[in-house]
């Protein structure tokens, strides 16, 4: 089946995983590459052996997961490390979506979510980028509350990912998630551009 692909992103806290669900429901399937990504780290045997040779054997655990702590110790605060760890991980997660919409039984569009989409010039793979974006005070808060962690980390994880303003020139539409503008208009906005835009 040929595809309509769309990229789904945006920074860390932008509430990309609940727009994500709003398209489930509205019958769009949705690639998880930042999910997928762990399950390929934790069950791969050729990722888990790069990523050994990279960081050492110390980042699984004794029952063969990634330690994710200490792999986001490690590379978070080493731009060379992360770029290593990137250049395995993206290429096998790459496979993995093209073996995903070799599954599905229709549907001429799906949609990939990734965090670092952009960054990781997976678009030019894509027809077109769909941005969630929110005021930076309420992503700290959300990943502060999700992950129980402290502001400071939050930050230092986001400096990993492009400014706001390099993503909007990038994307072909924007979704506000601030809590003040309702999602379901504006998803229903952004699938009505996506089909003029497609024909």
């Amino acid at each position: 089946m040929d595809f309509r692909q769309i990229g789904l992103t945006g920074g860390i806290g932008s509430g990309k995983t609940t727009v994500a669900g709003l398209l489930i429901k509205s019958g769009y399937p949705v690639y998880f590459a930042d999910e997928r990504a762990k399950v390929i780290l934790d069950t791969d045997s050729e990722v888990k052996e790069k990523v050994k040779n990279l960081l050492g054997e110390s980042v699984f655990q004794k029952d063969g997961t990634a330690d994710r702590k200490k792999i986001a110790s490690l590379v978070f605060s080493n731009p060379e490390l992360l770029k290593g760890l990137n250049a395995i991980i993206h290429p096998a997660t790459f496979s993995d979506f093209e073996k995903w919409k070799m599954n599905l039984k229709s549907n001429s569009w799906v949609f990939k979510e990734a965090a670092i989409l952009l960054e990781a010039g997976a678009d030019q793979n894509l027809d077109a980028v769909l941005l969630i974006q929110a005021p930076l005070p309420l992503r700290l808060q959300r990943v502060c509350d999700r992950d129980q962690t402290t502001a400071e980390k939050v930050l230092e994880r986001m400096a990993q990912q492009w400014p706001e303003e390099k993503k909007v020139n990038k994307a072909d539409f924007i979704i506000y998630n601030d809590g003040m503008h309702p999602l379901e208009p504006q998803i229903e906005q952004a699938i009505e551009f996506f089909k003029q835009k497609f024909g």
